[in-house]
């Protein structure tokens, strides 16, 4: 299964930080994934999909910058906005800042180089996940553990960096008894993935999709770190990610909607220590049913 157009829509994010002397800049990254919200790719309805503690690089500006690796006609990249943080999951919704009207100056600058129709995208699922699908989690990894993640991947398998595919071990799902939330958005769902698609730093955020190239979860965590071969991604879907959007902007979601209608959320909304605990809060359960046989300091240095 060819995973180039997953790899074309699949970007790094990092903050909006222009220096001209190389150094000043920020050495954190992140990765995500351009989807369509109504499936159809118009230009309108193209956002990123993004872990929670990835949409933190934002900052108090609330701007993140959007690069495609390996394209011809980046430029600088582009601007995004934080639009969405899900209440209790690592997952964010990422609006381009040129389609909303956000750029940090009001103008259309040379950041955002690349025109919304010729930007890459993936279509969600629209089921979930299942023991023993064939999955792969794409990102762009940085410094040394990208190159051990590469090194490690070829050795196991005899493959090529690009080959990434790996086996959904499990899912989880939390009962009404688990969720706080007096919304049932994620009860009877699944909300983790555990799979064997090894992830690197710097490839957080970035989507995890199936046999058809749709995208089933962003990479939230893993025990890449701790020598083993198990990730973990928050699932999503079509339905779930529209649910957020809506809920979050009172957006329309139906044949009007339009991607520039949704606003940027207050800084507050993905104040890291608030995000942390909050990913702790969800995963920790998660975790703990998929793989029992982990005791809980185990699973705080997988999540943290």
């Amino acid at each position: 299964m060819d995973l180039g157009r997953a790899w074309d829509a699949t970007v790094t994010l990092a903050p909006d930080i222009k220096s001209n002397i190389p150094f000043l800049g920020s050495s954190r990254r992140g990765s995500g994934v351009v989807v369509s919200l109504d499936g159809t790719g118009s230009s309108q309805s193209r956002v990123i999909l993004t872990a929670a503690h990835v949409a933190c690089l934002a900052g108090s500006r609330n701007a993140i910058r959007v690069r495609r690796p390996g394209a011809t006609d980046d430029g600088d990249g582009a601007v995004a906005k934080v639009v969405g943080v899900h209440p209790r999951l690592d997952l964010a919704v990422l609006a381009f800042a040129a389609e909303s009207g956000q750029a940090e100056d009001g103008s259309n600058s040379s950041a955002t180089s690349i025109r919304s129709d010729e930007r890459a995208w993936l279509p969600m699922a629209t089921s979930p996940v299942r023991d023993g699908d064939v999955v792969a989690a794409l990102g762009y990894p940085m410094g040394w553990s990208g190159v051990i993640k590469s090194i490690s991947s070829i050795a196991r398998r005899g493959q090529t960096r690009t080959d990434t595919w790996g086996e959904v071990l499990a899912t989880y799902a939390p009962t009404t008894d688990d969720s706080d939330s007096d919304s049932d958005s994620d009860t009877d769902m699944v909300t983790h993935v555990l799979h064997t698609s090894t992830v690197a730093s710097g490839e957080s955020g970035g989507p995890l999709v199936n046999g058809k190239m749709e995208v089933c979860g962003v990479h939230s965590f893993g025990d890449a770190f701790q020598g083993g071969e198990r990730d973990v991604a928050v699932a999503v879907s079509n339905a779930a990610i529209v649910r957020l959007c809506s809920g979050l902007t009172g957006v329309n979601m139906g044949s009007e909607l339009e991607a520039c209608s949704l606003k940027p959320v207050g800084c507050g909304a993905y104040e890291t220590s608030m995000v942390n605990a909050m990913i702790v809060e969800s995963s920790d359960p998660a975790l703990a049913a998929m793989c029992p046989e982990l005791t809980r300091t185990q699973r705080m240095s997988w999540i943290m």
